[in-house]
This record gives structure tokens, C-alpha cells and sequence, in this order.
């Protein structure tokens, strides 16, 4: 766990020596697009996964 834990340091500190913007290419509709393809794919797999749940309530 130590050396997970330098590796992300040193890797932290190289990279905020020259830090670059994350430019975000992907549109929204790619993206909906693409977690309705795997809803469908889903969905073949095993009917009714990916069907909405109510949450249960503590003590009700």
C-alpha cells in the first residue's frame, strides 16, 4: 500500500510541475447514447437488471 501510495505522489508532483486542462470531447448525446446501448445489451442479457428499484427506508 506504501508503494501505491508514493507512486501517486510522485506521480502528483510531475504532474503539476506542467499541469494541462482536461478538455472534455465527448457530447451528451454520444454519451446517453451509448449507456442506452448498454442498457439494451444489458437487457438481453438478463431481462429487468436494469429496471429502476425504490430505495428501502430505515426503520419504515
Amino acid at each position: 500500500m506504501a508503494d501505491l501510495q508514493q507512486a501517486i505522489a510522485e506521480f502528483l508532483a510531475a504532474w503539476n510541475t506542467d499541469p494541462r486542462p482536461f478538455v472534455w470531447t465527448a457530447t451528451v448525446n454520444s454519451i446517453v447514447g451509448k449507456l442506452n446501448r448498454r442498457r439494451q445489451t444489458l437487457e438481453q442479457i438478463k431481462p429487468g437488471c436494469t429496471r429502476l428499484r425504490m430505495r428501502k427506508t430505515k426503520g419504515k
